[in-house]
């Protein structure tokens, strides 16, 4: 991939849309505030802006050279990119609408962001598509080691499975749910059936789009949810969608160093210092999508932004992922 063209297109949008903006104020938009505002704004105006899309390339020659560290990080880039609060409305949904997130978060390592993403707190989700529901439900479960939370969670999965739902996306429920009743050859049946699905599904969500990361997360799941001798039982998915040395790469290497693929120039080092910032805490707030209908739990993005930006702006800690 040829990062000086990455750099120079990507300069001259920090120019137009940041630089050109900061500390200067429009009739129609008002005052475009500081460097970090202005940054964070466009940056969370996701997939337009510094999207990892844009640099997928690097992710491919990362492939064909088996660099698994530079696979490693375009991953975890691309999670904390989704990851970073945006400053307008958001989806409608609750902490449901991290579960891809989460999936990619076991993929590359980054497991630890689920306490930000899904606080123990904030309990199960419920307000969001059924897939992430049903998908973050059983996460949350597990990673609290709730009994509770699980059987809440894993009713709700089986109703899942049994539902119309995409076939892709009721195999990686039922795969999650194999684990945790120890089905391991339904499991690997149904791993395999996850590729195979994914394949068929648009990805706006992921950049690497015919690479299954989904099943990467949930392999890496499966070894932090099983014991070794259950693990063993498992077998990598032969599939031109799952990166079976990746995989190996990542048995051998359980923490992984988690740095972004993508490092900007000094002039432009304000994305590098959002890149390094701590992952934004889920915050909840409750709105009404009809006059009359129930308050629903949504995530509050423009409170996060809110939050993340005053960090950056005082210079918080990062490397906090």
């Amino acid at each position: 991939m040829d990062n000086e063209q990455y750099f120079a297109k990507k300069r001259a949008e920090y120019k137009e849309f940041i630089l050109d903006k900061i500390n200067t104020r429009s009739e129609q938009f008002g005052d475009f505030g500081d460097l970090e505002t202005r940054s964070m704004y466009l940056i969370s105006m996701q997939p337009l802006y510094f999207n990892p899309s844009e640099f997928q390339e690097g992710f491919y020659d990362a492939v064909r050279g088996q660099d698994w560290q530079s696979v490693n990080d375009y991953l975890y880039q691309e999670m904390c990119y989704w990851l970073i609060p945006c400053s307008d409305g958001g989806s409608g949904y609750d902490h449901c609408f991290r579960f891809y997130q989460a999936l990619e978060a076991f993929a590359c390592g980054a497991e630890r962001v689920l306490e930000q993403v899904y606080p123990l707190e904030l309990g199960l989700t419920e307000n969001g598509y059924r897939f992430y529901v049903a998908g973050s439900n059983l996460v949350i479960a597990q990673y609290y080691h709730d009994e509770e939370l699980l059987k809440q969670a894993v009713e709700t999965a089986n109703k899942f499975v049994g539902s119309r739902a995409s076939k892709w996306e009721r195999y990686a429920i039922a795969f999650l749910l194999n684990l945790i009743n120890k089905e391991l050859e339904a499991a690997n049946d149904n791993l395999l059936n996850v590729c195979k699905g994914y394949g068929r599904v648009e990805k706006p969500m992921l950049a690497a789009e015919d690479v299954c990361v989904p099943a990467h997360g949930l392999y890496c799941i499966a070894k932090s949810w099983l014991t070794a001798e259950e693990f063993a039982k498992l077998t990598m998915p032969k599939h031109k969608a799952f990166l079976q040395e990746y995989a190996q790469w990542r048995l051998e290497n359980p923490a992984p160093e988690l740095k972004p693929y993508m490092v900007y120039p000094k002039d432009m080092d304000i994305f590098n210092q959002i890149y390094a910032m701590p992952t934004a805490k889920t915050i909840l707030t409750q709105e009404r999508f009809t006059e009359r209908a129930k308050p629903q739990p949504v995530i509050d993005c423009r409170k996060m932004h809110e939050i993340f930006v005053d960090a950056l702006r005082n210079g918080a800690e990062g490397g906090q992922h």
